[in-house]
């Protein structure tokens, strides 16, 4: 870490959003992501990462692993997005292959890019006010995020009601948000 620490600042220079995107579990997402939230954090860096948890097939090991590292990033970043890899297999049931379930989990992972990268624009143009952004993603403990699609002449309340309904949620209410 200490070797690490200058080169990291070197690079990152006054970059004002660290987003950090890592699957946990292995060695790069659960031991290497927590360091680098923890050497990007200052009072003006605004950190935010996005981790994918190991479906529970993948051992034991990996989960806790994962959740050790998680638990390290809380402090560390501003807004912390888990996205468990098993509760996407109950969300969208139908996928017929393992492949087919990272192509889910990939989707669902960019459009969480989209949605938080996103907060700062306004009507389609660009306005990006960091305190904004800072105001709304840096609330204490894990951010919890929920897609809904929908189509046709309900496609706004239908898509709310999907994405309120999600099993991604893990039963977490939006009740006094």
């Amino acid at each position: 870490t200490s070797y690490l620490a200058p080169k990291v600042k070197e690079y990152l220079g006054e970059t004002s959003i660290i987003l950090l995107v890592a699957g946990m579990g292995g060695t790069t997402g659960s031991v290497v992501t927590p360091i680098i939230a923890k050497l990007t954090k200052t009072s003006e860096t605004l950190v935010m990462a996005i981790v994918m948890m190991p479906l529970a097939s993948e051992g034991t090991l990996q989960t806790i692993r994962a959740q050790n590292s998680i638990e390290s990033m809380k402090a560390a970043c501003d807004c912390l997005v888990v996205i468990p890899n098993d509760q996407l297999c109950n969300v969208y049931e139908n996928t017929p292959n393992l492949f087919e379930g990272f192509k889910v989990a990939d989707d669902v992972l960019r459009e969480t890019i989209l949605a938080l990268t996103e907060q700062g624009r306004e009507h389609g143009d660009c306005y990006a006010d960091l305190n904004i952004i800072r105001s709304i993603l840096t609330k204490p403990g894990i951010t919890k995020i929920a897609l809904g699609i929908a189509g046709g002449e309900n496609r706004a309340f239908d898509a709310a009601k999907n994405a309120l309904t999600s099993a991604l949620l893990d039963g977490f209410r939006i009740d006094g948000a």
